[in-house]
């Protein structure tokens, strides 16, 4: 099968503690329970009675798992929308997720392994090695959503652990791999870069762009990180936030059909002089000899899409906060 994953990386430290997966599981399912029965889509669960108890944050796993959960049935149906294929009279049409837990072991170490299997299309070769990247929006077949599983590759990320996938036409299995939990072992701290990278501290964030999906994951990761943040969908909008109220950072997209960055940039720095160190511009589009050429006469900071959490923060800890 074709395959997707990404190292693990540090981030933020979690509350952690022995996590019954089974039990998490059967808990996630009754929230989806009657729309999967209303769609046929029919869940088997498969846990080996001698699984272990793994390590991590139960909200945060759940949160994981019914990611994963909705991804598989979103994957269904599409497919079926385009591929109708009938229901019986039982609510059986032959579309089903397989839900497994087993304890493994890998270089060594003893693992808590979490499947989830739908028989939905498959994902394309060409699609599967970016479907974590958080700002990948492109909507293909099986693919799902895509915010949904960047923000699961980084909880996952977050406990230490590992998530991939791997497809094929009419069969994809994503596994999260979590460390099985050690009684005794004494609760993790953050390291010092960590640390560093919670910056909020109660301060405010402003977050400018056009695209939803955008807003919600860097909305997501810097409450994370301690920030208050406020959202607008142009630069027009956020002119007028800013000339209303203070704020310690702004993030912002360039190109917005409601006023562009580069106004509103200009525009908010002559309102609030001190802001000029505290913009942090999010594009795709530096290839375009104009918006380049505006960042590097400006000086202003800018991450290129697509990027991962942890390059948002440690972008962020490099400004003049």
């Amino acid at each position: 099968m074709p395959h997707s994953s990404r190292p693990a990386s540090r981030q933020r430290a979690t509350a952690r503690g022995p996590v019954n997966l089974p039990e998490i599981i059967e808990q996630t399912l009754f929230l989806r329970a009657a729309q999967l029965r209303l769609s046929g889509i029919e869940v088997r669960l498969e846990f080996a009675s001698d699984s272990p108890p793994a390590e991590g944050d139960a909200h945060q796993l759940q949160q994981v798992i019914l990611n994963l959960l909705l991804n598989a049935e979103q994957a269904i149906l599409q497919a079926r929308a385009e591929r109708p294929r009938p229901i019986d009279d039982t609510g059986e049409s032959g579309d089903r997720i397989v839900v497994r837990t087993e304890p493994t072991w890998i270089g060594g170490v003893e693992w808590v392994r979490l499947e989830v299997e739908d028989n939905g299309p498959g994902i394309a070769p060409a699609v599967l090695p970016r479907i974590f990247e958080p700002f990948f929006t492109t909507k293909a077949v099986g693919q799902g959503t895509g915010l949904g599983l960047s923000v699961s590759y980084g909880i996952v990320e977050q406990h230490g652990g590992r998530l991939s996938a791997v497809s094929e036409p009419g069969c994809t299995v994503f596994t999260v791999l979590l460390p099985r939990y050690a009684t005794g072992r004494p609760a993790p701290t953050a390291s010092a870069p960590d640390r560093a990278r919670a910056v909020g501290s109660g301060r405010s964030a402003l977050v400018v762009d056009d695209e939803p999906e955008i807003i919600e994951v860097v909305t997501t990761v810097l409450e994370r990180s301690g920030w208050k943040v406020e959202t607008a969908d142009g630069g027009r909008a956020a002119l007028e936030r800013v000339r209303a109220a203070h704020y310690d950072l702004v993030v912002s997209d360039i190109r917005m059909p409601a006023g562009d960055g580069e106004t509103f940039y200009r525009e908010a720095v002559a309102a609030q002089p001190a802001l000029a160190g505290r913009f942090l511009f999010i594009t795709g589009d530096t290839a375009n000899p104009g918006a380049w050429a505006f960042l590097q006469s400006a000086r202003i900071a800018v991450l290129e899409k697509p990027f991962k959490a942890d390059d948002l923060l440690a972008a962020i800890e490099r400004l003049s906060l």
